[in-house]
C-alpha cells in the first residue's frame, strides 16, 4: 500500500489538493510560522514507515495556475504539494514533532530519537543530535520509541514500548532523566 497526501485549503473545504506518495507515510506535521504574525506556513514534513528504505521528506505548497476548463473561460489556483527533500531513515517514523521553528524531532522505532535542523536558506534537514537506543527491552534488545513531546527549544520527552520516558535536551547527549517502569505497557501519549 502506498499514501496518498490530502491538502485542505482552511478557508475554503472545497479548495485541496490530492498527491500520490511513493511510501507508506505514518506522520505529517506542518513547520511552525515565523511568529504570529507570518502568514501561514507552506513547509510540511512527513515521516514513512514499512518500507524498504524508510525517509523524511519536506514538502512545500505550491500555487500554480491550472489548466482552463473545457469552456476556456475559467482558471483555477492548485495548491500542490511538492516534495523539495528526502534524507533516509533508519526504522520507522514512530512520531514527529517541531520543537521550534528550525528543528524537527523524530522517534524511530529502534528506540533512537533524532533531532534535524532546516538548513539556513534551503528546503533542507541534516542531523544535529541523536540519541540511539533511548528505549530497550534489554541491553541486545531496542525498543520503538512510541510518542514525542516537546517544550520549549530544546526539551524533547520520549516514550517507548519498554515503559520508559526518557527525558533529553537538545544539545546535550546524556538523558536528563530516565522514567523506568512509568507504565508496564507501552506509551503511546505524552505531553509537557
Amino acid at each position: 500500500e502506498r499514501s496518498i497526501i490530502l491538502v485542505l485549503h482552511a478557508a475554503k473545504m472545497t479548495d485541496f489538493s490530492v498527491k500520490f506518495v511513493s511510501k507508506k507515510v505514518n506522520k505529517i506535521r506542518w513547520r511552525p510560522k515565523a511568529d504570529v504574525k507570518s502568514p501561514p506556513s507552506t513547509t510540511f514534513a512527513t515521516g514513512s514507515w514499512d518500507d524498504q528504505q524508510n525517509s523524511i521528506c519536506l514538502w512545500q505548497i505550491q500555487d500554480r495556475i491550472a489548466a482552463p476548463q473545457d469552456d476556456g473561460l475559467e482558471t483555477t489556483l492548485e495548491h500542490e504539494p511538492q516534495k523539495v527533500f528526502e534524507v533516509d531513515h533508519v526504522g520507522d517514523v514512530v512520531d514527529m514533532q517541531y520543537i521550534s521553528r528550525d528543528c524537527l524531532a523524530v522517534a524511530s522505532s529502534t528506540g533512537d530519537v533524532s533531532l534535524m535542523k532546516h538548513r539556513p536558506n534551503t528546503e533542507s534537514l541534516s542531523n544535529v543530535c541523536s540519541w540511539e537506543k533511548l528505549h530497550r527491552f534489554s541491553e541486545d534488545a531496542s525498543a520503538p520509541c512510541t510518542c514525542l513531546a516537546t517544550r520549549g527549544d530544546d526539551w524533547i520527552a520520549s516514550g517507548g514500548e519498554d515503559g520508559r520516558i526518557v527525558i533529553v535536551v537538545a544539545g546535550q547527549k546524556q538523558p536528563v532523566q530516565t522514567i523506568e517502569g512509568a507504565d508496564s505497557c507501552t506509551i503511546n501519549a505524552l505531553t509537557f
